[in-house]
């Protein structure tokens, strides 16, 4: 009886990834078709070939984005397949995250105070520079704190792994921050590109309002994609996991991705709405772009500075032995920039009233305080949903030969997604 279970199981899985493989190859083509086709019902010739020439004025861009893709996945692999937690270093890792969840809302509610207090002063109608700087200083004091108690908890579980664990994380560590300095170095590269495109393709209002209603279609391609997948991960865990086990880790999946499609639906919603009641002209997009246009020159060094002295409080909470003076001096430094940054800011904010009417003004205003008090919910929400994490964890006590199948399920999986992207570079060309 169980031979025939799991053969029929074998078989399921078989077939499906045999039928997944062929329907995602076909969804892709799919999707690429109507993308053009929604292009040409919407843009005129002209900005199609202004939108083809782009495109491949950016080929080698995108190779090279793919090629990184693939380097970093290769990486990952490489580190799942030698890492090999032990049950009871998972198990000591899972304490010690327990224990300290109840530090996390505490240790962000200074932060979140920050924010408030920056954006308050930042749209204020006469914002003072004093204020700004207050407020960016008293940001980066929450945050000094904040990395201080995690870096109390990175040196705990350090303490957990090996000296041949704790190499594998430095070198990804170090590979990571050889692809940030990277990036970083593109980022005006970037924002000329961008301005550029926008520019060149010179969409209006109503072209976009068109691209929006025509793109229903599109995001049930990628949706019915993102299922298909889905459905043959689970089912190859089915093949894994005894009936309990299933039931126990579906019940928690049901639950995550109910949660999580009403929040994306919501923001949908709530971006789609903004959009119909600002009721943006293209005169007024134009004089946008030309604000960041006119400011690049500062725009991208204050990026860049906030950027740089991220890293080097990361580094600092993330050494051996982190020093909590060193870390609070670092959140200083990133508070000074945070600062002139924001001053920049406050100035771009009063040439956007110029450019928005008071009402179109009140409703970017009106939809930035909604997405903070949703973020800072989502923070203190989130000890309650590590928790279920750690509880499924718990539940669902896989044998040694589960968690062995399911480390060759992932390392399977991260190959299948190293595949598809040596495909995309293989086959990147014109939408039309």
């Amino acid at each position: 009886m169980k031979i025939r279970k799991w053969s029929a199981a074998a078989a399921i899985v078989i077939a499906a990834c045999l039928l997944g493989g062929l329907a995602l190859s076909q969804t892709a083509r799919e999707a690429r078709g109507k993308g053009a086709a929604i292009l040409k019902q919407v843009l005129t010739p002209r900005q199609l070939r202004a939108l083809a020439q782009f495109a491949k004025a950016h080929r080698e861009e995108r190779k090279e984005g793919i090629e990184k893709a693939l380097e970093q996945s290769e990486d990952l692999e490489g580190l799942v397949r030698k890492f090999d937690l032990t049950p009871e270093q998972e198990e000591e890792l899972a304490r010690l995250g327990a224990g300290r969840l109840g530090q996390i809302v505490p240790a962000a509610e200074p932060i979140m105070a920050g924010e408030s207090a920056l954006r308050e002063a930042l749209l204020a109608e006469t914002p003072d520079e004093q204020a700004i700087r207050a407020a960016s200083a008293e940001l980066a004091r929450g945050i000094g704190e904040a990395v201080v108690i995690a870096a109390g908890a990175g040196k705990e579980a350090l303490a957990v792994l090996t000296p041949e664990q704790i190499a594998l994380l430095d070198d990804l560590r170090r590979k990571s921050g050889d692809d940030e300095q990277e990036a970083l170095a593109k980022l005006p590269q970037g924002v000329d590109s961008l301005l550029a495109f926008y520019r060149d393709v010179d969409v209006s209002p109503e072209q976009i309002d068109g691209l929006i209603k025509l793109s229903g279609p599109l995001e049930k391609i990628f949706k019915d994609q993102g299922e298909l997948r889905e459905t043959v991960f689970l089912l190859k865990l089915q093949a894994i996991l005894a009936d309990p086990q299933m039931q126990t880790l579906m019940a928690y999946h049901d639950e995550q991705k109910r949660a999580g499609e009403a929040r994306a639906e919501e923001q949908k919603q709530k971006v789609l709405k903004l959009w119909n009641e600002l009721g943006i002209s293209k005169s007024q997009m134009d004089a946008l772009e030309a604000l960041v246009e006119a400011r690049k020159s500062e725009i991208i060094p204050a990026a860049e500075s906030i950027i740089e002295a991220s890293w080097l409080l990361r580094d600092d909470a993330l050494a051996p032995n982190p020093d909590a003076a060193r870390i609070r001096d670092d959140a200083n430094s990133l508070g000074d920039v945070i600062g002139d940054a924001a001053v920049l800011g406050a100035d771009m904010i009063a040439e956007a009233r110029k450019i928005l009417s008071p009402q179109q003004f009140a409703l970017v205003v009106e939809f930035t305080l909604a997405a903070e008090a949703e973020a800072h919910e989502a923070v203190r929400q989130a000890p309650g949903e590590i928790r279920k994490l750690l509880d499924l964890r718990a539940k669902l006590d896989l044998t040694p030969e589960q968690r062995d199948a399911v480390k060759q399920l992932i390392l399977s999986e991260m190959q299948k997604q190293q595949r598809e992207l040596k495909r995309m570079e293989a086959v990147a060309g014109p939408l039309f």
